[in-house]
């Protein structure tokens, strides 16, 4: 059962990783503003925070226990008021559209342990101008339009984005009006496009 405290939502210990009944109750409330998931749950399920029709406005602060490998696919989509997150040092995989439309998230920290950033993931962050792997990364998949139109606003990009050399597969428009550098074995092709603007 989730227990509420005003506008602070704590996930009880002991909950199943595939029980989303125990997201239920996020999704009909409107004036959450923090989600706190406990030590031992490994994945955060597909659309577990999907701000699907506009009820988590309020939703600023998830926080994500070091036990998580798992980012599941639009698990955090579309939550408009969430600045920022941490993810935790144990993900090893964002799935598809993990944080896409996410339009107030600023800055992020890749962990060194992702090895998978799946499609869309962070599209149209449009704050998003701040995006750090960190050392000895061993990302080696980045999705189609990962990253594109992140901290893109009046025709501008905004994000530079510093790709580690260790991916080796990157999909289609995924640096769509943002600034990259790369330097990995990957090629950039007619037929898959990484879009944006290359830096050397």
């Amino acid at each position: 059962m989730t227990t509420k405290n005003g506008t602070k939502i704590d996930v009880p210990n002991g909950i199943s990783t595939n029980n989303n009944v125990t997201f239920i109750d996020v999704k009909t409330t409107s004036t959450i503003t923090s989600v706190t998931i406990p030590d031992g749950v490994t994945e955060i399920p597909d659309k577990a925070f999907w701000n699907y029709h506009s009820n988590y406005n309020s939703l600023a602060t998830i926080n994500i226990p070091n036990s998580v490998t798992t980012i599941g696919q639009s698990a955090i989509k579309n939550c408009k008021s969430l600045k920022s997150i941490t993810i935790p040092d144990s993900v090893t995989t964002i799935e598809n559209a993990a944080f896409s439309d996410c339009t107030s998230l600023e800055s992020i920290t890749i962990p060194n342990g992702v090895t998978t950033i799946g499609n869309q993931a962070f599209e149209c962050c449009t704050s998003l101008t701040s995006v750090t792997f960190e050392k000895n990364s061993n990302l080696e998949s980045i999705g189609y339009q990962a990253f594109s139109y992140c901290g893109y606003s009046n025709d501008t990009a905004n994000l530079n984005l510093e790709v580690p050399s260790t991916v080796t597969t990157i999909g289609n428009a995924a640096f769509d009006h943002i600034n990259f550098k790369y330097s990995g074995t990957a090629e950039d092709t007619k037929g898959n496009n990484w879009g944006g603007n290359k830096i050397e």
